[in-house]
């Protein structure tokens, strides 16, 4: 999308969405859902293999989370969403409490200092209830 800065037209942020940029209801809206690395930004973005969600650091799109689930990355309800629920690595970028089952399903991740650690060696389960080894009871992480 174009913005008129000091007399002239310079690249506010790149339309990349499937909606690109558009006229509605008399605005300018620009479909920002697919992104590139380093793109101007003012939200988060899904990468256009669906395979990582971008996050908006200083202005540029920069990688928060690594989604191998089934689900990929999707935006959902104007949210961006990353499936990495039962495909997440040791060391892939994550945000905040979630928990997060290892490709093979033999290990429960969780993210500290904003990538994926071990938890616990076990059959990991992902439901309704969060993620946690299949033989604990209770609620473990989301």
């Amino acid at each position: 999308m174009l913005l008129c800065k000091d007399g002239a037209l310079v690249v506010e942020h790149e339309c990349r969405g499937p909606d690109g940029c558009k006229v509605a209801a008399g605005k300018v809206v620009c479909d920002t859902s697919l992104g590139r690395l380093g793109d101007s930004c003012a939200n988060p973005a899904c990468s256009f293999d669906r395979t990582q969600v971008f996050r908006c650091e200083e202005g540029r799109l920069v990688v928060g989370r690594i989604c191998r689930g089934k689900g990929e990355c999707h935006v959902q309800e104007e949210l961006v969403r990353c499936d990495d629920i039962d495909a997440a690595r040791l060391g892939d970028p994550c945000q905040a409490d979630i928990g997060a089952c290892a490709p093979e399903g033999d290990a429960v991740l969780v993210c500290k200092d904003g990538g994926f650690v071990l938890d616990a060696k076990c059959p990991c389960l992902a439901d309704a209830d969060g993620i946690r080894c299949k033989w604990r009871q209770g609620r473990r992480s989301q």
